[in-house]
């Protein structure tokens, strides 16, 4: 979590660990909105979830988590509340989500990352490959 000279934007911005969603148009919304509850606000199974779907976002979950956890988790929850700390002073907020096609962008520059490493594309034909690959996954 480096820092730049004084005044710098902060980097750091809190995300949501695994999240929990209802399909839309799911017939069972009802239920499944009082299973996420029970996850989210149930003490005996935020205990039992723990850092498992990462650090939870209320204070009350972290605090009933935290009893649970060994301590290299306690270190790592600790780490976000310094994190934290830093984003709510700073007003961070997180970037904007990617566009359509930006894993498959990411998985093009890795191919051709590793055909360039191996020896199996050129420099300048895995520069050609990528472009053309990430304006077509983007498009």
């Amino acid at each position: 979590m480096p820092t730049g000279p004084a005044g710098s934007v902060e980097g750091q911005y809190l995300s949501g660990g695994v999240l929990l969603s209802i399909y839309g148009r799911s017939s069972l919304a009802d239920a499944a909105a009082d299973v996420i509850g029970y996850f989210a606000a149930d003490d005996a199974a935020i205990k039992i979830m723990g850092i498992t779907r990462g650090i939870p976002p209320t204070e009350k979950a972290r605090q009933l988590a935290a009893t649970e956890l060994k301590p290299a988790q306690q270190r790592a929850l600790a780490a976000t509340g310094v994190v934290a700390k830093r984003v709510a002073a700073a007003k961070s907020v997180p970037p904007p989500s990617p566009p359509k096609g930006a894993g498959q962008v990411k998985e093009l520059l890795f191919e051709n990352n590793l055909a360039v490493a191996f020896g199996r594309k050129t420099v300048a034909v895995a520069v050609e490959s990528f472009l053309a690959g990430a304006s077509s996954a983007l498009a």
